[in-house]
């Protein structure tokens, strides 16, 4: 994600941080490093995968939001406003394709969530070990409650981040979603992938 310190994406990047997904909630503080919390831009684009199904795409945004799938603008909400979402369907043809996102923040408060999912049902496959009490607890469910959502992906990156005590035992092997050892930005991202249904399992999983 390249950050701007302008509402126009004018220049060049104040700062720049790599990312697999796009779930945030500034709230009223700086996105990045050396960039201001107020009238800021922001751009990303990543190359991903699709397999010929219809996916319903969707973007929620404080302020200005602009979405592109190989260039061709599909969800066009440039403008202040409070948190709003925007949905959109569209069937790509398999194989990967380039999806941007723009996005500015005027002032106040600064969300931004873009994800999409196949309108069709599809299967997720969680895998489960065996934790302290004996029982099958899925990877990618921190908090033990049987499901795997984003409030898991927000608990490991609260972790991360030192907000709460570090995670130990059952909660810190089920956030180790890709078997690393160690929790990473990559585990949250692949918990809200898992979750938006953008991927089927964990690497951790056979």
């Amino acid at each position: 994600m390249d950050y701007f310190n302008n509402q126009t994406l004018s220049g060049t990047p104040a700062s720049s941080t790599n990312t697999t997904s796009i779930n945030y909630n500034w709230g009223t503080g700086s996105p990045a490093t050396g960039v201001s919390a107020d009238h800021f831009s922001a751009r990303y684009t990543g190359s991903f995968g699709f397999d010929g199904s219809t996916y319903k795409f969707n973007a929620t945004s404080d302020d200005g939001v602009r979405v592109y799938f190989d260039g061709q603008l599909i969800i066009d909400a440039w403008k202040d406003q409070g948190p709003t979402t925007y949905s959109v369907s569209k069937t790509p043809t398999s194989g990967n394709h380039t999806v941007t996102v723009e996005y500015y923040e005027n002032g106040y408060g600064a969300t931004l969530s873009v994800n999409w999912a196949k309108t069709s049902p599809i299967t997720n496959l969680p895998c489960t070990f065996t934790n302290s009490f004996g029982k099958a607890q899925k990877y990618g469910d921190v908090n033990n409650n049987n499901y795997v959502n984003a409030g898991d992906a927000t608990l490991v990156r609260r972790n991360i981040l030192g907000k709460d005590p570090a995670m130990t035992g059952d909660a810190k092997k089920a956030a180790d979603v890709n078997g690393d050892g160690t929790l990473t930005t990559a585990d949250s991202d692949l918990i809200l992938q898992f979750y938006f249904k953008m991927i089927t399992k964990f690497p951790v999983c056979p």
